[in-house]
């Protein structure tokens, strides 16, 4: 049988990892997708622990993009599902109330990165990461990232939509952290 391509695939309101899912992961997903989006809508947001293994899994078929929306991410995960999907181009986490404490190192995890886009749409709003207080969590966030060379040269964009940091402070932060090659920057 000749595997087919999808160009966008959604996982809605995947809570866990259950046999209904690994027989769609084992039997169903296509070899290759131009883009994933695991999206949580519930309220207080899901922890992506559960489904975790499911990124690590099927990032490969993935293409182009992953979109992670509406997520709580710990910077334990984090650190594991930005190795997985660095073969792609674009990786969002949109709406995630991610928690990075401390800086963290990505020197050797992100080797070969093809990543061009990070977005954060609405991850750093009060009621998610609430980087508009906790500006510390942000940078250490930058920091992390800038820790990977090779990221710093194929980083192109930048989106964090963060209500009070203007993108004059966001766009200083990225140019402190060695990420000269952002031209756009939200």
């Amino acid at each position: 049988m000749r595997p087919y391509k999808v160009n966008e695939l959604i996982l809605f309101q995947p809570t866990e990892v259950n046999k209904h899912t690994r027989n769609f992961i084992n039997s169903s997903f296509p070899q290759r997708v131009t883009g994933l989006s695991i999206e949580c809508s519930k309220d207080p947001y899901l922890d992506i622990l559960p489904i975790s293994n499911l990124i690590f899994e099927v990032s490969s078929k993935v293409l182009e993009k992953i979109n992670i929306h509406g997520f709580r991410i710990s910077a334990y995960q984090f650190k594991r599902i930005m190795p997985c999907c660095k073969h792609l181009k674009k990786i969002s986490f949109w709406r995630c109330d991610i928690s990075i404490p401390s800086v963290f190192n990505f020197s050797q995890a992100l080797k070969n990165t093809k990543i061009e886009m990070l977005d954060f749409s609405g991850s750093g709003y009060a009621n998610f990461s609430n980087w508009d207080e906790g500006l510390e969590e942000f940078e250490n966030l930058i920091q992390g990232l800038a820790t990977s060379p090779e990221l710093k040269i194929s980083l192109r964009e930048f989106i964090a939509r963060i209500y009070e940091i203007k993108e004059e402070k966001i766009r200083e932060i990225l140019e402190e952290n060695g990420f000269n090659n952002v031209k756009n920057c939200a």
